[in-house]
């Protein structure tokens, strides 16, 4: 897995998280930015929200209030969105779980690769 950086049709930068092997979209981000740095930063808050999500799970805290929620399609499939405060979605899962259980699990790997992505970027800073 891992993290790609692109510009779309329209040349707005945007990241994706992506499964290689499997030829899989895991997650991106919902909108377009002018600079790489823009897309950059909303990676940054994405990795932020889920890390509320992502301890609110673990201590059996229930979600509501910290941005993501969980909810089931027209599909009748469990999927996840990051909400800011306003209301406005910045990130979802691309795909729908046959439960809330893999749909948490979708939200942790993702979170997960985040993660990674930061402390990659944080360590190349660091260094050059």
């Amino acid at each position: 897995m891992g993290i790609e950086f692109f510009e779309d049709k329209v040349g707005d930068h945007r990241w994706r998280v992506v499964d290689p092997e499997e030829e899989l979209l895991i997650h991106s981000c919902h909108e377009g930015f002018s600079s790489k740095h823009g897309a950059l930063q909303n990676l940054f808050l994405n990795h932020a929200v889920m890390s509320n999500a992502v301890a609110g799970i673990a201590g059996n805290v229930s979600e509501a209030g910290n941005g993501v929620e969980f909810y089931e399609g027209n599909d009748h499939m469990t999927w996840w969105r990051i909400t800011a405060a306003n209301g406005e979605i910045f990130g979802a899962s691309h795909s729908g779980f046959p439960g809330e259980p893999e749909a948490v699990d979708n939200l942790i790997m993702t979170y997960t690769m985040l993660a990674m992505f930061i402390a990659m970027h944080a360590q190349e800073r660091n260094s050059g």
